[in-house]
């Protein structure tokens, strides 16, 4: 499923890697939380799962894919195939809660009834059919963060990516939305939830943990 050997990561005009020598084995439907603090690697180590980043050396294999090596074409039909829930959520003003979630099927080419029926199914499970016509920026935060999550999970990836999706809410909008997340896992979608929060990881019983540290695996990881 997830594949890294030898992989360094330094962005330009930067001395010390964001990832050093990073070698790790996911496998699918395994429930993983990549914890550690700011600025430990993590949303570089994401960022490098769907192509938003290459490495710099070593080997990133993803479903399959090297990541190092994937043709500019082939990346979209990878990405359909992969679920993303952004530390901003990265919502579309503008488009009503419908909208945004019906964008990740539209990208991959479908429409009409069966985008219409997958969407609906999708906001029913994470409690937002009632809201499918109201615009994203006149949710609250905790429901802009659950269409963030029906837009990652409409496409009905295999493997879903989650940067922080707690950090700006409180105690009982995180526990709902780690739930929607366990749910997903449920269905056989192999999940990677990056947190810097200790507590989050208690609400998952026996995930993987890994740890990054200044961008190394600490031992034990």
């Amino acid at each position: 499923m997830v594949f890294f050997e030898q992989v360094k990561k330094t962005y330009h005009g930067r001395t010390k890697p964001a990832l050093d020598e990073i070698n790790l084995h996911i496998q699918p439907g395994q429930f993983v939380y990549l914890s550690g603090p700011s600025g430990a690697g993590k949303t570089t180590f994401l960022r490098l799962l769907f192509g938003a980043e290459l490495p710099s050396s070593g080997l990133v294999k993803v479903l399959g894919a090297d990541m190092g090596r994937i043709p500019a074409r082939a990346m979209p039909r990878l990405r359909r195939k992969i679920g993303v829930i952004f530390q901003d959520f990265k919502l579309v003003r503008g488009l009503t809660v419908y909208e945004n979630t019906a964008l990740a099927l539209s990208v991959a080419g479908i429409n009409g009834k069966t985008m219409a029926n997958q969407v609906s199914k999708t906001l029913a499970q994470v409690g937002l059919a009632a809201r499918a016509h109201t615009l994203v920026e006149t949710l609250s935060g905790g429901e802009q963060q659950r269409v963030a999550i029906a837009r990652a999970l409409v496409a009905r990836p295999k493997l879903l990516l989650a940067d922080e999706p707690t950090g700006n809410l409180d105690p009982e909008n995180a526990r709902e939305i780690m739930r929607l997340v366990v749910q997903a896992h449920t269905r056989g979608t192999t999940v990677i939830v990056a947190t810097h929060d200790p507590q989050l990881i208690k609400l998952v019983r026996g995930p993987k943990v890994i740890r990054l540290y200044q961008g190394r695996l600490e031992e034990g990881s």
